[in-house]
């Protein structure tokens, strides 16, 4: 676990390195929000825009602003390695006596905390500029908010685990950013294929699927570790 999180910090310091880079990922964490809002706005402030309408709007924006960043981690995951076989910094990595499941659960959770806080950072955006700009209370409970953030997470992980999965392959980053491309819309089907056919909602269905939708993230990541030929790369770098 120390490997891990060694690994983990190593890659979040990249990715948040310098001010600048930190004020871009701010900007866009309150960019996005705020176009929403200013398009809610018009809407919310018609007396016929009933609370009920404005509530549904308000959880599908509110969802969709924890959603949005996935790309950017999906990107950040499948082109992790490429980047450092670019760099010429790869070697020097799997050379370092950490186990290659070190080496990707660290990669990993960086993506994936990028992604998450980034999520929740537009969310809670959302959340704090929606009164002031709208002159609308807040129309969802609080526990309903509650749950759609919790949501974040679960519905990440399998994303960033197959775009990590399939850019570990690639050297170039073109070739990573194509793989994850493939695995956003082969797991985006699957979801929908789900989606589509409507099953009845109970709470155990629920767990189930959560519990399932978990443990086909983690099933990406670790196919990707098997597939992954740590010799290979340090006797061939190029």
């Amino acid at each position: 676990m120390r490997t891990v999180s060694l690994i983990t910090r190593r890659e979040l310091g990249e990715v948040f390195e310098g001010r600048g880079r930190v004020g871009r990922l701010i900007l866009l964490g309150v960019a996005l929000p705020l176009i929403f809002l200013l398009l809610l706005r018009s809407q919310a402030a018609s007396p016929e825009y009933t609370t009920d309408r404005l509530r549904s709007a308000v959880r599908a924006i509110y969802a969709q602003m924890g959603i949005m960043p996935l790309s950017a981690a999906m990107a950040a995951a499948a082109t992790s390695f490429a980047t450092e076989f670019e760099a010429g910094t790869i070697i020097p990595l799997l050379a370092a006596p950490a186990p290659t499941s070190a080496v990707f659960w660290g990669k990993f959770l960086s993506a994936f905390i990028t992604g998450v806080s980034l999520g929740w950072f537009a969310q809670g955006a959302f959340l704090v500029l929606f009164s002031p700009l709208t002159q609308r209370a807040w129309p969802v409970s609080a526990s309903a908010t509650f749950l759609i953030s919790a949501a974040i997470p679960v519905f990440t992980l399998p994303f960033v685990a197959g775009a990590m999965a399939l850019g570990s392959r690639a050297r170039r980053v073109k070739a990573a950013q194509t793989n994850s491309s493939l695995a956003f819309v082969v797991i985006l089907a699957a979801v929908l294929l789900v989606v589509f056919r409507r099953p009845p909602i109970s709470a155990s269905l629920i767990a189930w699927a959560v519990a399932g939708w978990l443990g086909f993230g983690v099933l990406l990541l670790t196919i990707g570790i098997r597939l992954w030929d740590r010799e290979e790369v340090l006797g061939h770098p190029d």
